[in-house]
């Protein structure tokens, strides 16, 4: 959310903080569906192997983010301090 606050334009933070915290909803909505049909459809196992495909396709797309340094754009507006 911090880095949310920071990249997003002058009066649209409002919009942008909903369309974040809808994602979130809809992810976490998806995933439980997505692991209820696996545990259903194959073994209780593979319910668990979800959430787990689903970290590391989240870690695989953070990574190359990072090399572009977040506290690089900062739109003139002052520069966050703390970690993001």
């Amino acid at each position: 959310m911090p880095l949310l606050q920071h990249r997003a334009p002058e009066g649209r933070l409002n919009e942008g903080m909903s369309l974040a915290v809808t994602s979130l909803l809809l992810g976490i909505a998806s995933g439980s569906a997505a692991a209820g049909w696996a545990a259903d459809h194959t073994s209780p196992t593979a319910g668990f192997a979800v959430p787990v495909a689903a970290a590391a396709t989240a870690l695989l797309t953070a990574v190359p983010g990072r090399a572009v340094h977040p506290r690089a754009v900062h739109r003139g507006r002052e520069r966050p301090q703390g970690p993001i």
